[in-house]
C-alpha cells in the first residue's frame, strides 16, 4: 500500500507533479484529486505521475506534435533526469513504439535506476 502523506507534504508533492509533468499550475479539481490520493495512500507519487504522462492532455501537449525520438527523449529526460546517448535513443524509441507511453513510463519508474534516484514518494528532479 502507497504511503500516506502528511496534507503540507501532499500539498507540496501535488504542486510539484502538476508543474514537473504537465508544465502548468495545479487546477482546483485536479489538485483535489492528487491530495486525496497521498492524504489517503490511495497512489503512490510514482503511480500519479505515471498516470499524469499517460493521460491525454501530456499526450496532446508533449507526445503528438514529437517523433518517437523526441518523446522518449522527453520522459527520459523527466524522469531520470538525464539525456540519452545515441544508441540508448534508439532504443528508447523502439520500445515506446513497442510498448506505449504508458508501459514505456511504468518500465522506467520501475527501474532500478528510477528507484535509486528517486523513489516511489517524491516527484523526479527535471520538469520539461
Amino acid at each position: 500500500m502507497p504511503k500516506r502523506h502528511l496534507h503540507s507534504d501532499a500539498s507540496r508533492l501535488a504542486g510539484e507533479v502538476f508543474g514537473k509533468i504537465l508544465n502548468r499550475a495545479a487546477d482546483r479539481e485536479g489538485f483535489a484529486y492528487v491530495l486525496d490520493c497521498l492524504e489517503g495512500g490511495k497512489k503512490s507519487v510514482g503511480q500519479i505521475v505515471l498516470e499524469f504522462i499517460a493521460s491525454d492532455e501530456f499526450i496532446d501537449n508533449f507526445v503528438a506534435a514529437r517523433g518517437m525520438g523526441d518523446a522518449a527523449k522527453l520522459v527520459n529526460k523527466m524522469l531520470l533526469g538525464r539525456a540519452l546517448s545515441v544508441t540508448e535513443l534508439h532504443f528508447a524509441s523502439r520500445q515506446l513504439v513497442r510498448q506505449g507511453l504508458r508501459q514505456y513510463s511504468e518500465q522506467i519508474i520501475n527501474s532500478p535506476e528510477y528507484l535509486r534516484s528517486t523513489g516511489p514518494d517524491r516527484t523526479p528532479g527535471e520538469g520539461h
